[in-house]
């Protein structure tokens, strides 16, 4: 618990025990990992992943580069990735790179993205 300049309490990110609260995991520029990767909740990933990803929500920022498989209700691709993505909303942002097929509900991509890679519309990309 942390106490602001008024003195009251705040618990915003306190957890007392037994209670879980949910909080994006990031994955910093400076950090490589080889394995896979599983997470409750949102992921972001700034560095380098060898190894597949499955997550609630993946973020990958402008310096994240991953060579695996990702699965996760939303992804977010400003960075690249070599893989297959199953995710039932897919945003590949500018100067994203993306070498592998894409099964989606749905998507968006930017002006300015690279995609070299299969689509394929399902309308439940997870269990696919």
């Amino acid at each position: 618990m942390l106490n602001n300049k008024e003195g009251a309490v705040q618990t915003e990110g306190v957890s007392a025990p037994g209670n879980v609260i949910s909080a994006e995991s990031v994955i910093a520029t400076d950090v490589s990992i080889t394995g896979n990767l599983s997470a409750k909740g949102a992921l972001q990933i700034d560095g380098e992943v060898n190894g597949d990803i499955r997550c609630d929500t993946l973020t990958l920022g402008s310096t994240a580069k991953v060579k695996g498989g990702v699965v996760a209700q939303k992804v977010v691709i400003s960075g690249s990735i070599s893989g297959t993505i199953k995710g039932e909303h897919v945003v590949l942002e500018p100067d994203s790179r993306v070498d592998g097929d894409i099964l989606y509900t749905t998507i968006a991509i930017a002006d300015g993205a690279i995609f070299d890679g299969g689509l394929k519309r399902s309308q439940n990309p997870l269990a696919a």
